[in-house]
């Protein structure tokens, strides 16, 4: 409905940001129109390798909710050319898969990850990474749009 819902904020120092960048370790704080803290994700330091052979290196993210009750991960899945997670429940049991774009810093355009059912086939939602022109480069606020079905 275009409403703004959450907002997302990250717990890192500088350091670790500008040391680690996008291997860094990190918490976000997912917060309600009213400040209250509804949802934390948290992903450890993992250090990457681009190649098949070492699944234990793919990075995979906690969803805690509420903060302090896991409630399922998010896990990188080891692609030539694109972004592929799997999402999963609290036993790490695959639920959903996502499939991004090859290149998730869409120069000039939105960044579309489709939210795809268990067979891969059927597309069931998705997460656009939002354009914001010239500022998307000078800055390091993201917008994103989420759609999915109502009762999913």
């Amino acid at each position: 409905m275009g409403q703004m819902v959450y907002f997302v904020t990250e717990d890192t120092d500088d350091y670790t940001r500008n040391a680690y960048r996008t291997l860094r370790p990190f918490v976000l704080r997912v917060t309600d129109c009213m400040g209250r803290e509804v949802m934390t994700m948290q992903r450890p330091f993992r250090c990457t390798c681009c190649c098949f052979c070492c699944p234990s290196t793919r990075q995979e993210l906690e969803v805690q909710c509420p903060p302090g009750i896991t409630m399922g991960f998010v896990a990188e899945h080891w692609n030539l050319c694109r972004a592929v997670y799997s999402l999963q429940n609290e036993k790490k049991e695959d639920m959903m898969g996502v499939l991004g774009p090859c290149s998730t810093y869409g120069c000039g355009s939105d960044s579309v990850f489709e939210i795809l059912s268990l067979d891969g086939v059927s597309i069931i939602g998705s997460i656009t990474r939002k354009w914001n022109g010239v500022l998307s480069a000078m800055s390091d606020a993201d917008h994103f749009e989420i759609h999915f079905p109502l009762d999913l």
